[in-house]
């Protein structure tokens, strides 16, 4: 049984070749001989051919395939042996090669990021801004490389753009890793004096090129207008004698 040892990955068969020769002499008739194949642990294997009729002094080679029969949490090791025999005379002879088996490779899963914008909420008098933390997690396999995500932020008014308030990210592009998190920030600036509170909303989304979609999160954001100055005190009254001089005249 040749090769003396094999290496596979799950769930990929290992192919051996049995080599079997008649031994006896000329005078003796072709005998034919039953074949099988064992394997141990989780790997079964089997003969492609059960019975071969040989003739004396001739050769003749046939195929043992061993299988992983499942998926191993680490590589493991097995016996293959294949076993030769007939009936007249009686007689058994058996060989054995070694089975690897490995656990597949890791492949690659892209996923969409998560992307939240904290705090939930936000208020703010005209014309101060707000500052929100964005944070981005890749969540792709482990066995992917680091990804470089762009990023968007814009702010809405009744689910709309609006130009009523600015929302600058701080950095428009993050590489991370599969599982890590990364964080920038968006300032949120009014530009429009609202004559009473008006909510708006302050958006960012992520996007890479190696995937279709993007994610998107998003906060509420009120603009407040600054309170009134009240009207100044009305200047002090005075009082102004009048002094009327009559003075007599002719009659």
């Amino acid at each position: 049984l040749s090769p003396s040892g094999l290496s596979r990955e799950y769930p990929n068969p290992a192919s051996y070749s049995l080599t079997i020769r008649n031994n006896a002499n000329s005078v003796c008739s072709a005998s034919s001989f039953s074949i099988g194949a064992s394997a141990t642990g989780a790997a079964s294997a089997i003969p492609s051919d059960g019975l071969l009729s040989i003739a004396p002094g001739a050769t003749k080679t046939t195929t043992v395939t061993a299988t992983p029969t499942s998926l191993p949490s680490s590589t493991t090791n097995h016996t293959v042996t294949a076993s030769v025999s007939r009936s007249n005379p009686s007689q058994l002879v058996q060989d054995a090669s070694q089975l690897t088996v490995a656990p597949p490779a890791a492949t690659c899963v892209l996923s969409l990021p998560t992307i939240l914008v904290n705090p939930a909420n936000g208020t703010t008098e005209y014309p101060n801004p707000v500052s929100y933390l964005v944070s981005l997690t890749n969540n792709d396999s482990a066995a992917c490389s680091a990804s470089t995500f762009s990023l968007t932020s814009n702010a809405l008014f009744g689910g709309q753009p609006t130009a009523e308030v600015s929302a600058a990210l701080g950095n428009s592009c993050l590489t991370i890793a599969p599982g890590a998190t990364a964080t920038t920030s968006i300032i949120a600036t009014p530009l429009v004096l609202p004559a009473q509170a008006k909510a708006y909303s302050v958006a960012a989304s992520a996007s890479r090129v190696a995937q279709a979609g993007a994610s998107v999160g998003s906060v509420g954001f009120t603009v407040t207008p600054p309170p009134t100055e009240p009207p100044p005190p009305p200047p002090p009254s005075s009082t102004v004698d009048l002094v009327i001089s009559v003075i007599g005249g002719r009659d």
